[in-house]
């Protein structure tokens, strides 16, 4: 059965997956610079880039979606909360569907991470992405990321 979501969704890769998240939860795409090393971070978890003058820490999209690091990204997605800002780099970015009509898959077992429902678009297997949870996480890898008891620059960029 065919579900209809009726809202704006912007849809990416990650590799050769894709995922779509709530337009209204992106606050920008960008084009993907280099980032720049965080102490304590390594860089394939993330780093940071300058966006309008302020610095902006990158999760690599790769590591939040399918827990491993992905490489070859053209894109940045900022993602923001009242107490947390994130880039989240992808692959590419596709499109904007207006509305999505979807198969929700059934699944047996817990799919990681938590925050993707998967579904099916026609012949696409298509990850929906919960902005907050993604938020959370990529909030968790920074700080995962540091040594205990030690702070690091990256704070000054939430």
């Amino acid at each position: 059965m065919l579900n209809r979501i009726a809202e704006p969704w912007l849809r990416f890769t990650i590799g050769d997956q894709e995922y779509s998240t709530p337009l209204e939860s992106v606050n920008e795409v960008m084009n993907a610079d280099a980032p720049r090393l965080i102490p304590l971070v390594p860089l394939e978890h993330g780093g940071v880039i300058t966006f309008r003058g302020e610095p902006l820490p990158v999760v690599n999209g790769g590591l939040l979606l399918t827990g491993e690091a992905s490489f070859g990204h053209s894109h940045v997605l900022l993602f923001e909360s009242s107490d947390t800002r994130i880039g989240v780099s992808v692959s590419r970015v596709l499109r904007i569907d207006r509305t999505l009509r979807v198969e929700v898959t059934r699944q047996d077992e817990p799919v990681e991470p938590a925050y993707v429902q998967w579904v099916h678009d026609g012949e696409v297997d298509l990850g929906l992405v919960d902005a907050d949870g993604l938020l959370r996480h990529g909030a968790e890898i920074f700080s995962g990321s540091l040594v205990e008891g030690r702070e690091g620059l990256w704070e000054s960029a939430f």
